[in-house]
C-alpha cells in the first residue's frame, strides 16, 4: 500500500521551499542540471531529483594531522576552516558528490603543503602575526574554488610538538 501511494505521488508536482541560507540543485531527467535559488519551486518527482545544500557561512573542524615541518620536527596540527558555498551546482551538481569530505580532504592536503614548507620557528612566528593564517587561507581557497566553495578563513586551532610511535608487529609476534 505504501509503494502504491509513493508511485501515485510521483505523478503530482511538489512544491519545495528553499531558505535564504540555502541553495539547491535539480536534475531534470537525470542530466539537465539547474540551480535553485532561495524561494518556492515546483518540480515533478517522476522526472526530477532535488538536493538542497547550505550556502551560508559554515565551519569545519579538520581532524588532527601529524606531519613534519621543513626542519624535520614532528608536529600535530588541528585546523578550522570557515567557508561558504556560493555555487551549489559546482559543489554538488557537476564536479563533486560529497562536499564535506572534499573540504576536509583538500584542506588537509593544503595544510600539509604549507607546514612542510616552513620551519617550526617560522610557523610559530606566523601563528603570532597571523601570516600563517593568511597563507593557509589562500592555499585552501585555491584548492576548493574549483568545487564551488569559497574559503573565508583557514587557521590552526592546535599546534604542538609530538613524538610518533608506530607499533610494528609481525605475524610471528601474534602467534
Amino acid at each position: 500500500l505504501g509503494q502504491l501511494y509513493e508511485t501515485f505521488f510521483k505523478f503530482i508536482p511538489l512544491i519545495l521551499i528553499i531558505r535564504a541560507t540555502h541553495g539547491g540543485v535539480k536534475w531534470v531527467r537525470g542530466r539537465h542540471i539547474k540551480l535553485l535559488s532561495p524561494g518556492l519551486h515546483w518540480y515533478w518527482p517522476l522526472t526530477t531529483e532535488v538536493e538542497v545544500v547550505v550556502t551560508a557561512r559554515q565551519t569545519l573542524a579538520v581532524p588532527d594531522q601529524v606531519m613534519a615541518t621543513k626542519d624535520g620536527k614532528k608536529v600535530v596540527v588541528k585546523t578550522l576552516v570557515v567557508y561558504r558555498i556560493p555555487d551549489p551546482v559546482r559543489a554538488i551538481g557537476k564536479l563533486n558528490w560529497d562536499v564535506d569530505t572534499t573540504i576536509n580532504d583538500l584542506t588537509q592536503s593544503a595544510v600539509v603543503r604549507v607546514i612542510a614548507t616552513h620551519t617550526y620557528d617560522e610557523i610559530m612566528a606566523g601563528i603570532r602575526d597571523e601570516s600563517l593564517t593568511t597563507t593557509l587561507t589562500k592555499e585552501t581557497r585555491r584548492e576548493l574554488r574549483q568545487f564551488g566553495v569559497h574559503v573565508t578563513r583557514c587557521n590552526l586551532v592546535d599546534f604542538a610538538d609530538c613524538k610518533v610511535f608506530k607499533l610494528l608487529t609481525s605475524q610471528a609476534d601474534r602467534q
